[in-house]
């Protein structure tokens, strides 16, 4: 029974996603992942077979993790869209049933549908590669590597702390992740629509995220129907969070200004 609904898993191999900073809120876990992991799955799913998918864009050891897959997005680290990475452990990795076909991945296949695939990794990689993607992932890996990952953890997270100090002293904004560890922070103006206020923030050149961001189950574990959302990276600065609080300050002609 999952938020009180009852689920049935029928598959004999059933894939955990489970992300490291959660989507809405951007919640950041620091306890090992099997710590927190299994003792939910032997819960939810007890005698299934359970493969533990890491979605993670942080300095990790997938040895010392020891999970099974693990997960990262391009454009998420300043890379081109359409490409991606995808670790497994090679007795999973070579049971996987390929979702596309086509040239590259097949040893033999006849007119019969006779089909024996390739090796790793070719049997899971139908047709021409994304060879432009793949040279944009790489400098894009170059380059945060260059500029330092520490360095780029430290500054995001003191614009995080001065960000959160700003907000903090308006009483008509609502803040949700005020403690959490993570560049993100959601918020709304009391009273107001998440997506007037980004309406209203893009009219001063300011870019949030408005909505239940990709959790559809928020009111129904939260409370709250969708809100703001700020990322911030290693490319903001001081001033413009001094821009954004200025704006927010002004915001009482809201609807005036989006109407």
């Amino acid at each position: 029974k999952v938020l009180g609904r009852d689920f049935k898993c029928k598959p004999d191999f059933f894939l955990e996603n489970f992300n490291l900073i959660a989507n809405l809120l951007n919640f950041n876990f620091n306890i090992p992942l099997p710590h927190i992991v299994l003792p939910l799955a032997i819960s939810f799913f007890t005698f299934q077979q359970i493969a533990f998918l890491v979605d993670c864009y942080k300095r990790i050891d997938v040895k010392d993790l020891d999970c099974d897959f693990l997960t990262a997005s391009a454009h998420k680290m300043c890379g081109p869209t359409g490409i991606g990475i995808l670790y497994g452990k090679f007795d999973l990795l070579k049971d996987l049933v390929p979702i596309e076909y086509g040239g590259g991945m097949n040893a033999i296949f006849n007119k019969d549908g006779y089909i024996e695939l390739k090796d790793l990794p070719d049997r899971l990689e139908a047709g021409t590669p994304n060879i432009e993607g793949v040279i944009g992932l790489n400098a894009a890996i170059e380059y945060i590597n260059n500029v330092g990952l520490d360095k780029i953890n430290n500054y995001e997270h003191e614009l995080r702390d001065y960000l959160i100090k700003k907000l903090s002293e308006l009483d008509f904004i609502e803040l949700y992740n005020r403690d959490n560890y993570s560049t993100s922070v959601a918020f709304n103006i009391k009273g107001v629509f998440s997506q007037d206020t980004a309406l209203y923030l893009d009219k001063y050149h300011i870019c949030v995220r408005a909505g239940n961001h990709c959790a559809k189950i928020l009111n129904n574990v939260f409370n709250i129907n969708n809100t703001c959302r700020i990322t911030l990276s290693f490319y903001n600065t001081y001033e413009e969070i001094d821009l954004l609080i200025n704006v927010l300050k002004n915001s009482s002609n809201i609807w005036k200004e989006i109407l």
